[in-house]
C-alpha cells in the first residue's frame, strides 16, 4: 500500500496522517449538519407561511359564508319565517365567530386549542372533524371543473362497434 502525500504550508510533501482525514471528515460533517439545519429552517418557514396563508384564506371564506347566511336569514325574515330566521341568523353569527377566531390566533394556539378540545370533549372533537371533512369534500367537489366534455368510459363509436363485433362472432 502506498502512502499518500499531502503538501504542507511550505510546499513540501508530507505523508497524510489519520488525524488529517479525521479533521476533514469532522469539517465535512459539521458543514453537512449546518446545511441540514438550514434546510430544516427553510422548510419550516415555508410550511408556516403556507399554513398561515391557508388559515387567512379559510377565515376570509368563512366570513363570506357568514354574509351569505345572514342574507338568507334576512330573506327568511321577510317571508315570515321568524323562528327559522332566528336560527339561521344565530348560525351566521357562529360562523363569523369562527372566522374571527381563526384570524386572531396563531397556528400554535390553534393546535393547542384543538388538542385541549380533543382531551376535554373527544366526541365533540371527532364530530367536528367529521363535519370539517364533509365540508371540505363538498368544497372541493363544488370547486372542481365540470367534466361535461369528457367522454364516458366505454362510450363512443369504437366501443359500440367492438361490442357489435363480439356479438356477431358469437
Amino acid at each position: 500500500m502506498q502512502a499518500k502525500n499531502h503538501r504542507n504550508g511550505s510546499g513540501k510533501r508530507r505523508p497524510l496522517r489519520h488525524n488529517d482525514a479525521g479533521l476533514s471528515l469532522a469539517a465535512l460533517r459539521q458543514r453537512a449538519q449546518e446545511r441540514a439545519a438550514e434546510l430544516v429552517r427553510l422548510a419550516r418557514e415555508t410550511g408556516e407561511h403556507a399554513v398561515t396563508d391557508r388559515k387567512a384564506r379559510a377565515a376570509a371564506h368563512l366570513s363570506g359564508v357568514s354574509v351569505a347566511v345572514r342574507r338568507a336569514a334576512e330573506k327568511l325574515q321577510d317571508q315570515d319565517g321568524g323562528i327559522v330566521a332566528g336560527y339561521v341568523e344565530e348560525a351566521a353569527g357562529r360562523v363569523e365567530q369562527v372566522a374571527e377566531y381563526l384570524e386572531a390566533r396563531e397556528i400554535e394556539e390553534l393546535i393547542d386549542d384543538a388538542a385541549d378540545l380533543a382531551r376535554r370533549q373527544p366526541a365533540w372533537f371527532l364530530g367536528g372533524m367529521f363535519l370539517a371533512g364533509v365540508a371540505t369534500a363538498a368544497f372541493f367537489k363544488a370547486a372542481a371543473p365540470a367534466s361535461d366534455s369528457a367522454p364516458d368510459v366505454g362510450a363512443g363509436p369504437n366501443h359500440a362497434s367492438a361490442a357489435n363485433g363480439d356479438a356477431e362472432r358469437n
